[in-house]
């Protein structure tokens, strides 16, 4: 399933509006950082800004588990580096420097699926990014290095390189965007939705375009069908984190709870290893301003319900 080029801006103004400040600007000192919800949509951002910014030397480096090529004439991809995380990115500027050398034109280092090595290891994330800022006050004139992180909980530990990064966080689509997205999608998909029906689906999804389209291709726009199948994987994920703490499930869905809308630094220490194991689960999301968010908003209706008893809010 594909986000199709028209659809890829839609919505996401502010988001190219910075990327391309950031690339354009006469000298940079930070590492251009995107994080956010699963599939708000910072892959297909990464690919319009190098599909579009052609007077660039332009590299791409996916290190998810599974690699996605663009394709984009013009764009050098460093495919299968098998080194760490570290060794990969590093040698993905190396290698764009050394074509720009001489040369005139940015150098554009896009990298994806940035995650933190090996479980149980010391997540390589800050020193990264240290070692990035220093090489673009370098070559603060030519060098612009965007990278999108994929570990979530990686997230907790940027405070700490807060002065080497210029951060953007990428959410759902605003609700006008959003409504727009899936009134297209569903005339793609032969479905005939009612202004209520598009607005369920905005509502139950957040404006997060993967998900508006798994309900929309996937479960032929039928969102209450979706929101069960959600449910169910949703106490999965929590017995997940139940087996890892060593909480009872009802408590998880509490604290999880209890920490939505909160500053990570205001939350009690026992709160902690909940906290990872929900943005390891991909429950939660921390935004630029260290505020944990849940990713979907059905997840507080689901989450109240296993905390507390009684049905599922319906929609509307």
């Amino acid at each position: 399933m594909s986000m199709v080029a028209d659809n890829e801006i839609l919505g996401r103004e502010r988001e190219l509006e910075v990327i391309r400040s950031y690339i354009h600007a006469p000298r940079v000192l930070r590492v251009l950082l995107m994080w956010g919800p699963v599939g708000s949509g910072r892959s297909f951002l990464i690919r319009h800004i190098l599909r579009t910014e052609r007077n660039a030397l332009r590299v791409f480096l996916d290190l998810s588990p599974a690699p996605k090529h663009l394709r984009i004439p013009g764009v050098h991809e460093i495919e299968e580096c098998r080194r760490s995380t570290e060794e990969c990115v590093a040698a993905s500027v190396h290698e764009g420097l050394d074509k720009a050398d001489g040369r005139e034109e940015r150098v554009i280092i896009a990298v994806d699926g940035v995650m933190c090595e090996e479980p149980g290891e010391k997540c390589k994330l800050p020193p990264l990014v240290r070692s990035l800022a220093r090489l673009i006050e370098v070559h603060s004139t030519k060098l612009r290095i965007i990278m999108s992180v994929d570990d979530l909980e990686a997230t907790l530990l940027l405070g700490t390189v807060a002065e080497y990064i210029r951060p953007l966080v990428v959410g759902g689509l605003d609700p006008d965007s959003a409504a727009e997205f899936v009134k297209r999608e569903a005339a793609k998909a032969g479905l005939s939705l009612s202004n209520e029906e598009v607005a369920n689906i905005v509502g139950a999804t957040g404006g997060l375009p993967y998900a508006m389209l798994v309900v929309i291709h996937e479960y032929r726009g039928d969102v209450e069908k979706w929101m069960r199948d959600m449910t169910f994987k949703t106490r999965w994920k929590l017995t997940l984190i139940s087996t890892l703490t060593g909480r009872p499930v009802r408590e998880v869905a509490k604290d999880i709870l209890d920490m939505h809308g909160r500053q990570v630094i205001t939350l009690p220490r026992t709160a902690y290893e909940v906290l990872r194991a929900a943005l390891k689960t991909n429950l939660v999301y921390v935004d630029e301003y260290s505020v944990v968010r849940l990713q979907l908003p059905i997840y507080r209706g689901i989450l109240h319900s296993i905390a507390y008893g009684g049905p599922l809010p319906r929609l509307g």
